[in-house]
């Protein structure tokens, strides 16, 4: 158990005792807590009277097979108690999750920041519930702080997230199809296999990030900062780059098919040891810019070869010193 776990339940404890009539009424008041208290009132109940009998009277044998009869009865009764609260949390949990869903839903293409703050509640109440496959199709999440939450596979499509604070958030698999991210913060976010085609993340922060697989053909990066982002095997078809800072990535294996490279910052980046030949092939704007700036190296790296591009203008000025 971490620190963080054992802190959180100390400070249940404290908080429970610090006034523990009120919690014991507030427990009494469910149904489920009620009838664990009953039970474990008539088990008390039964027990001090089985003590009384055996050490103050003697009894007969048919007495004592009354009393392992009433046990025995009270232990079923105990664990049909137990299913029936199991049951109750269960068909509350389900209520719960569907009001969520269900508020969602309502708040769906509303534009007011009091829908935003709303969707982003109900979405923090799923992810409690492990819930990350959430239908968020048009919603309005503009400038909200979405730290570290969790939409694996969630459906984007078409969602406002401009602004928004995404720092380490988990979106895998996720649909982001036009969705617009202007200046969002995705740093050290997960996108792995992220569907995202026709994305606007136009001066984006999505540095450290993890895009490997993603699929972002006709995505907008104008002046993103993808600084040592993994794009490994990320389709980038017509996708527009000008003036993104792509310092350190790793576009190996990535597919830039008619794809905008003018004024974009590839210092360091990782690619394919005959990327040159591919952006050819793959007729990329701002080809004769990138091969009048850049030149291939390779590199020993953790004992095994990559190829990065340099800076020519940096490695000049190098030579001459």
């Amino acid at each position: 158990m971490n620190m963080n776990k054992k802190e959180s339940i100390f400070q249940k404890v404290k908080h429970f005792f610090a006034d523990p009539k009120t919690k014991i009424k507030i427990i009494l008041k469910t149904p489920s807590g009620f009838y664990i208290a009953i039970t474990v009132g008539l088990i008390a109940l039964v027990t001090i009277v089985d003590i009384i009998f055996h050490f103050c009277f003697s009894v007969g044998g048919n007495v004592k097979n009354v009393w392992l009869n009433i046990h025995a009865s009270i232990v079923e009764v105990f664990l049909l108690g137990l299913f029936i609260t199991w049951f109750n949390r269960l068909t509350e949990k389900k209520r719960n999750i569907q009001g969520w869903i269900e508020e969602i839903d309502d708040y769906r293409g509303w534009k007011e920041p009091e829908a935003a703050y709303r969707i982003r509640g109900a979405i923090k109440r799923l992810n409690n519930e492990n819930i990350s496959e959430i239908n968020l199709n048009g919603c309005n999440l503009e400038d909200m702080d979405l730290m570290q939450f969790n939409l694996t596979k969630a459906d984007m499509v078409e969602s406002n997230l401009s602004g928004a604070i995404m720092i380490q958030i988990k979106l895998d698999g996720a649909k982001l199809m036009s969705s617009k991210l202007i200046g969002s913060n995705l740093m050290w976010a997960s996108l792995i296999e992220a569907k995202a085609w026709g994305a606007d993340f136009r001066k984006a922060n999505i540095t450290d990030a993890d895009l490997s697989g993603a699929r972002l053909m006709s995505s907008n990066f104008g002046n993103t900062t993808l600084v040592s982002t993994n794009l490994t095997g990320a389709d980038l078809t017509k996708a527009n780059l000008t003036g993104a800072i792509l310092q350190d990535a790793n576009l190996f294996n990535a597919i830039l098919l008619d794809s905008t490279l003018s004024h974009t910052n590839l210092s360091g980046a990782i690619v394919d040891d005959d990327w040159f030949q591919k952006i050819i092939r793959w007729n990329c704007i701002g080809l004769n810019e990138i091969k009048e700036s850049y030149f291939l190296a390779a590199e020993e790296e953790e004992g095994k070869t990559v190829y990065r591009l340099r800076d020519r203008v940096i490695q000049e000025a190098k030579t001459e010193e």
